[in-house]
């Protein structure tokens, strides 16, 4: 698991970390310039690893609820974990909020920082179809402004939709 600080000339701070892919400060000056942390984080890592209810990660393959834990595509009905009574919730029972993230420092120039955070869920994880090599992008530039890119290929028809939780 590795932690990633994303800092800008002003002083604001982004700390990210593998597991999860997860958002566990924000360091953001307010209107008179202190600097507090705006993110509700946990204490440990093992609250997190816990699931830790106000956890900035990123939630997937799909966020939020499939009916009957199931779905179809293509004329072919697939079954996914059920993780919510009989519904699938979040990606299922050990979806992209607990999975380790692979990293990469980006070039971000002279007046941004950025990170690479890449996943790769294999065709079956929790029920989906098809590999699909998921990424998070975070950049932090110097005008304070702290964004959020989403992407995801894969190899065969399948379904996502990532969120932040944040």
């Amino acid at each position: 698991m590795q932690l990633v600080t994303l800092r800008n000339a002003k002083g604001m701070v982004v700390k990210v970390m593998s597991y999860g892919a997860i958002i566990t400060e924000i360091q953001a000056p307010d209107r008179s310039g202190a600097f507090a942390n705006v993110l509700l984080g946990a204490p440990t890592f093992d609250a997190y690893a816990k699931g830790f209810a106000g956890s900035a990660a990123v939630i997937g393959r799909v966020a939020n609820r499939i009916a009957g834990a199931k779905f179809k595509l293509d004329g072919v009905e697939y079954k996914l974990a059920a993780n919510n009574g009989l519904n699938s919730i979040h990606g299922g029972k050990k979806g992209f909020a607990q999975q380790v993230w692979e990293t990469k420092a980006l070039p971000g120039g002279p007046h941004e920082a950025a990170v690479q955070f890449t996943y790769l869920s294999v065709d079956g994880e929790e029920g989906y179809p098809g590999n699909l090599t998921a990424t998070v992008i975070y950049r932090l530039n110097d005008d304070n402004e702290f964004q959020i890119e989403y992407g995801a290929t894969t190899d065969s028809p399948t379904i996502t939709g990532m969120v932040d939780r944040a």
